[in-house]
């Protein structure tokens, strides 16, 4: 290629986020949505703050006819296109903007929103803006205010004010006002937070006469030296160069399962991201679960044994028109919705109950194998899925080397020819998982635990909705509990030590492993809680278990997985009891799934 391909710099922060703010820096689409959580700006700041790496910025000064780029950030811009974009570093620059101009920005729940981020200049540190931070006069609210007044150039009026803010609150504490050392390291405070305007970010600058392709060559080869981006971005990063509109109708897929229109349906239990996207068309559109593959194939590095003398190109666009075919099929709403509501029918009816995202991902890819390659009817695929979604979760099937796990559910699936076949798989599958050992042995084990979730404890949730159990005490089923729109500023339920720890505490068990364990918890509804408060167990149940009438205590026992006269036992033998009662009632809710397919 004629011509210098790059150069590098190092470009202050002021004059970079000048750019953006203005509109003449931007962002071109093959790049990721805004997807960093404030402590993750904070910590940016701290660390430019402190004079650490923060990395180097890449950008691309693209041809006149290039038109797959957009801005950053929702305010107006003096530039109607950009001029160079962002190829490498767009997180840390759309922080830094939204940050230190008090820009919204869009982030990957594709709604607007404001990162403010409060400072403590005399011990330099930064904290998310809180409550607590607002009224705290030892903090600038809002350090964008800050930055604010250094452009402004009236950062000596800002000083005042705010060491005027701090004298009075120390002396309505009846506290000496600041000495001039402590207005000192107060101002320096101050100064160093507005010099991270003036810090150079290394930048490296490609010449417009590098073309789109070499461009995201050359991103995915540098990212695919470290661990900062996966397969799914540089497949992303393909479909964005080669074909935008590609790209545009995951995203519009994406905000239309966040953001639903008036009068559609809607489920809370995952929000799709492209990333999600991207596994389920690659397994549908190559039947193959290892994305380094499928990126191959999308490059036109990789073909098929058919496809052997085919040029990189017709490699390439045979691939993307492959998985433009399975995206017709991904991004249908109503199948989305249906599938979704199969997963609910699993008990899990709430978002609070997904421990990880990939059972839902992969069940996605299996519901829509099932559908379009053997027609499997709507309302037998629903069954199926349901079922396995309960035995894929609650056992953690798509943990651990995910894509190897996948790959061999693609690669059986080759041998399977028609919707009989495919349904004795799964059942297969399931028998030899859900077998009697798993549940006298392996599940009661699994359930010794104290992490307080997962997805063992949220299986044992989902069942006690599917077989429609109510809270603790209560009339009031679980399921109701559950549901979005239940709960206002408070939970309608609480997740209650049936042995309470203080109680515990009292009898010398302080220890969190074991005061927390699985089998200690229960759902109560909210005011319950506060009721039962720290009593144990011997005085809060016998009141209720006479209000509620013998037949209907034994009842509510069994339903919670309670051994008979629980109350009266030691906590250390009631344990164990309770562990292999957890796991009978996880075998009754899957038989009641069984029997609902049937």
């Amino acid at each position: 290629m004629a011509g210098k391909r790059y150069g590098t710099v190092n470009r202050p922060i002021s004059d970079m986020l000048n750019e953006i703010n203005l509109g003449r820096l931007g962002l071109p689409d093959l790049q990721r949505p805004f997807v960093w959580n404030n402590i993750k700006v904070r910590d940016l700041f701290d660390s430019l703050l402190k004079g650490y790496p923060v990395g180097f910025f890449m950008t691309w000064q693209f041809p006149d006819d290039y038109e797959d780029v957009r801005q950053i950030g929702t305010n107006k811009k003096n530039y109607e296109r950009p001029t160079s974009v962002v190829i490498d570093g767009q997180q840390r620059l759309t922080a830094l903007l939204s940050v230190i101009y008090g820009i919204e920005v869009y982030d990957d729940d594709y709604r607007s929103r404001k990162i403010v981020l409060s400072y403590n200049p005399s011990n330099r540190e930064f904290e998310v803006w809180s409550g607590a931070t607002e009224k705290d006069p030892r903090f600038v609210p809002d350090i964008s205010e800050a930055f604010k007044s250094a452009m402004e150039q009236k950062s000596v009026s800002f000083r005042r004010k705010y060491i005027d803010r701090l004298n009075e609150s120390r002396i309505s504490k009846g506290l000496p006002e600041l000495n001039d050392k402590e207005i000192g390291e107060i101002e320096d405070g101050l100064q160093d937070l507005i010099s991270i305007l003036n810090m150079e970010l290394p930048t490296i600058d490609i010449s417009r006469n590098v073309d789109s392709k070499e461009v995201a060559n050359i991103f995915v080869r540098i990212n695919s030296a470290g661990e900062n981006l996966k397969q799914n971005d540089f497949i992303l990063t393909l479909i964005s160069v080669y074909d935008l509109e590609m790209k545009t109708r995951i995203d519009n897929f994406c905000a239309d399962c966040i953001i639903p229109a008036n009068g559609t349906s809607f489920n809370h239990l995952i929000e799709a991201k492209p990333s999600h996207i991207v596994k389920v068309a690659s397994g549908l559109a190559f039947e193959r679960g290892r994305l380094r593959y499928v990126y191959k194939r999308m490059a036109g590095k990789l073909g098929d044994k058919d496809e052997e003398g085919m040029t990189e190109e017709e490699i390439r666009t045979r691939s993307f028109s492959k998985f433009s075919d399975a995206l017709d099929k991904v991004l249908d709403l109503n199948t989305w919705h249906s599938f979704l509501n199969s997963i609910e029918g699993a008990g899990y009816v709430s978002q609070s109950f997904v421990a990880a995202e990939n059972p839902i991902v992969y069940n996605y890819m299996l519901y829509l194998i099932g559908k379009h390659r053997y027609g499997i009817p709507v309302a037998t695929l629903n069954a199926i899925i349901r079922r396995w979604y309960f035995v894929s979760s609650i056992t953690a099937f798509y943990s651990g080397s995910t894509e190897s796990t996948v790959e061999k559910q693609l690669n059986d699936l080759k041998e399977v020819t028609d919707s009989d076949g495919f349904l004795s798989y799964i059942n297969k599958t399931m028998d030899s998982m859900f077998t009697e050992d798993y549940f006298n042995i392996t599940l009661p084990m699994n359930f010794d635990s104290s992490s307080g979730s997962g997805p063992y404890w949220y299986g044992f949730v989902a069942s006690l909705v599917v077989l429609d159990v109510s809270a603790l005490f209560s009339t009031t089923s679980l399921r109701s509990l559950f549901l979005s729109g239940s709960s206002g500023t408070k939970n309608a339920y609480d997740k209650h030590h049936l042995f309470p720890k203080n109680y515990l505490s009292s009898i010398g068990i302080d220890n969190d492993r074991e005061r927390n364990q699985f089998a200690n918890f229960t759902y109560i509804d909210y005011p319950t809680n506060i009721d039962i408060s720290d009593d144990p167990p011997q005085v809060y149940v016998p009141p209720r278990r006479e209000l509620m009438g013998e037949n209907e205590y034994v009842k509510m026992c069994e339903a919670h997985a309670l051994p008979l006269n629980w109350e009266h036992m030691d906590y250390h033998e009631f344990l164990p009891l309770r562990r292999k009662l957890m796991a009978e009632v996880v075998k009754k809710a899957y038989q009641r799934l069984k029997t609902l397919s049937s």
